[in-house]
Formats: C-alpha cells, sequence, structure tokens
C-alpha cells in the first residue's frame, strides 16, 4: 500500500511539470498493476514458494512490477512529450 501510495505522490508531483509528465504517470500506474499481475510467472520460479518467505517472494514480485512501472511511465512521458512538440508546432 504504502508502494502505490508513494507512486501517486511522485504522480502528483509529475502533474506540476508538465501533462504529458502526468498522464505519463498514470498509464505507468496501470503498468504497476499489469506487472504485479504477471510477475509470479515471469520472476519467481515454482521452488521459491516453498524455499524462500513470503516476504522474499512479495519482495521479488514488488520489484519487477516497480521496474516495469518506471519503464512505462518513462516511455508513456517521452512518447506524450514528442506527440504534444509535434502538434504545437
Amino acid at each position: 500500500m504504502g508502494n502505490i501510495l508513494g507512486w501517486l505522490i511522485a504522480d502528483i508531483y509529475l502533474w506540476t511539470l508538465s501533462w504529458c509528465c502526468g498522464l505519463g504517470g498514470i498509464i505507468g500506474l496501470a503498468g504497476f498493476f499489469w506487472g504485479y499481475s504477471v510477475s509470479k510467472g515471469m520472476t519467481v520460479a515454482p521452488r521459491d514458494y516453498w524455499r524462500l518467505p513470503d516476504y522474499e517472494v512479495f519482495k521479488k514480485k514488488l520489484v519487477y512490477a516497480n521496474s516495469i512501472m518506471g519503464s512505462v511511465t518513462a516511455t508513456a512521458s517521452i512518447v506524450l512529450c514528442v506527440i504534444k512538440t509535434i502538434i504545437e508546432s
């Protein structure tokens, strides 16, 4: 919960910079939820469920979801800023 709250605070800050960055943050938040839902099959091996504590498995999934969110936010912000620049010129 704290992780999502932190990303929402960062998104509010991005809205103060530009609407492109703010909208990229919202798209990135959707990427976070998608990344967390697919992280079970992408980063966690079946043996990790019986070998590692639950917190370690959760941490692996959270790191994967955060990396997806960061990359989606950056990509979406750049694409939206390029589109904005093209439209304005």
